[in-house]
């Protein structure tokens, strides 16, 4: 069996930095398995390697699809990887799997993956719920879900409810085949396609966390707008947020930001091309006035001698004739601009003399009634004993109807929106994408370490590189993963390293408990939902 390193681990824990240090000591090709890595463009969004980098050591799957693919899915990752790492072999060298996505890990990991044509055309879900006797209408939340609850509990209960397309790829799996994912998934046995060394950069949460920030910061400083707007203005019309690189992580987050700023952009290149259009008409005024100028003039020169004009004399003529009307219209326009500022000027006084009176008033007012509640003191005790006769002597029906009229609470005034200026909101935009960025790929990185601890360190042995602390990278993970990669390739043991194995029961979550008694007791209400329609 053909031995392949794979280095796994979350986004941001180093694995590229790892599969370039490898490359140094050991004769070594690496393949990409990062699935937005595929495609072409958005180098900074998905964070590929660079020229310098490219040119120290061959590089595979890097920029192969064009963004506008759709049909590209994880057998044909794995088709087109497995001849490349055959010759690299041949090569012989070391072929390095290296990358984030881990089903697409998975695929060159295993052999007998489940391989099922992804045809829409062959998935009919109307027949799927007739065959259940499911009604869509009666349905509270997503129906593809709870049809899927009801045919295979087990696959529905790994899967959120949001997650349609792996919802509808299991449906489509049972229509297919008659069999559920989860069964099929349970009797595939798992070949090994080679013989594997997997080295795991991990890295303590907090720390990977504000690593992650610190990353987006860096993209923003090398450029991630720039590089979001020019594919959007080049692929805003096949856009398409669940498939390919349109699904990359940052891209989806700024699509708000991109909207508003294009739309700030059009509008402005319609004001200038109005302008346009108005400094045009007048130039064609300006021609019109000068023909009908000229016949004037022509009609006149007709009954004088030929000896008293010429052509630039009637040119001459008809300028000067242009300007006179164009000092009358200035002089008119600058007469009707000293008529509004006196207007405004009249207005502003009157304003602040009404300000004043009523400053005056209100200090009057005020001086009233201090001198009243001095005066006032003394008889406040009268006042609330009558008003408490007063009360008595209601009958219940009348202080019934009095708390009735009473408003419970005092409405409150309608706040006028305030219209935000779009260049404003395109600044929030972009600071909210950033933010919104920074929290999708700690999720992510999330994500994948689950994926590592749930469905690999039970079935393939894998080694545990702490990459918490750069200072002492070289010590904690070049070094090590070095070391055991020489004695991989060399047939040796590799016993001093069995400390390093990573073991599912220490890196899984405490909580891991309760999501297990939640799953369990959602198979209970599934299994008498399919009592129920059974019966």
């Amino acid at each position: 069996m053909k031995k392949v390193i794979f280095i796994i681990g979350q986004t941001g824990t180093g694995k590229t930095k790892l599969s370039l240090y490898l490359s140094k000591s050991l004769k070594c090709e690496i393949i990409n398995c990062d699935s937005q890595q595929l495609y072409k463009g958005l180098a900074i969004a998905t964070n590929k390697a660079s020229k310098e980098e490219l040119e120290k050591v061959p590089h595979h799957m890097l920029s192969i699809l064009e963004p506008t693919e759709k049909k590209y899915h994880v057998q044909k990752f794995s088709q087109m990887a497995t001849p490349l790492i055959e010759g690299i072999f041949n090569r012989d060298a070391i072929p390095i799997v290296c990358g984030g996505t881990m089903y697409y890990m998975e695929s060159l990991l295993f052999e007998d993956q489940l391989i099922i044509e992804n045809n829409p055309n062959l998935f009919d879900l109307d027949k799927l719920a007739a065959k259940f006797s499911f009604d869509f209408e009666n349905c509270d939340s997503n129906p593809e879900y709870e049809l899927l609850s009801i045919i295979d509990p087990e696959s529905a209960s790994k899967f959120h409810q949001n997650e349609i397309r792996k919802i509808k790829r299991s449906l489509q799996i049972y229509q297919q085949t008659g069999k559920k994912q989860s069964e099929i998934i349970q009797n595939q046995k798992r070949k090994l396609r080679f013989q594997p060394l997997i080295l795991w950069t991990d890295c303590e949460q907090t720390i990977l966390d504000n690593r992650l920030d610190e990353r987006v910061d860096k993209m923003r400083q090398r450029g991630i707008i720039k590089e979001f707007e020019e594919f959007y203005l080049n692929y805003r019309q096949q856009f398409d947020s669940e498939r390919g690189i349109f699904q990359a992580i940052g891209f989806k987050e700024f699509i708000p930001y991109l909207k508003i700023k294009f739309q700030i952009q059009t509008e402005k290149v319609k004001e200038e091309e109005k302008e346009e259009e108005k400094e045009q008409g007048k130039e064609e005024e300006k021609k019109e006035e000068k023909e009908n100028l000229r016949k004037r003039l022509s009609d006149e020169i007709e009954t004088q001698p030929k000896e008293k004009y010429s052509d630039n004399l009637i040119e001459k003529e008809i300028d000067q004739q242009v300007l006179k009307r164009k000092k009358i219209n200035v002089t008119k326009i600058d007469k009707d601009m000293e008529k509004k500022n006196k207007n405004e000027e009249e207005k502003e006084k009157k304003n602040e003399q009404e300000k004043d009176i009523e400053i005056e008033v209100e200090i009057q007012q005020k001086d009233i009634q201090e001198k009243e509640q001095t005066k006032g003191k003394g008889n406040l005790k009268e006042k609330d004993h009558n008003k408490k006769t007063i009360e008595k002597q209601k009958t219940p029906n009348e202080m019934e109807n009095t708390k009735k009229n009473q408003p419970r609470f005092k409405k409150k005034q309608k706040q006028k929106r305030k219209k935000i200026d779009p260049k404003e909101k395109q600044k929030m935009l972009l600071e909210e994408g950033f933010s919104r960025l920074k929290l999708v790929t700690r999720r992510y990185s999330r994500k994948q370490k689950k994926w590592i601890v749930n469905r690999l360190l039970d079935k393939v042995t894998t080694y545990h590189l702490d990459t918490s602390t750069p200072q002492t990278w070289e010590e904690d993970v070049g070094m090590p993963a070095l070391k055991i990669c020489e004695k991989f390739f060399k047939d040796q043991s590799l016993e001093e390293f069995e400390d390093r194995i990573a073991k599912k029961e220490v890196f899984q979550p405490k909580n891991i408990r309760i999501n297990t008694k939640r799953k369990k007791n959602k198979k209970k209400k599934n299994k008498n939902k399919n009592q129920q329609s059974n019966n």
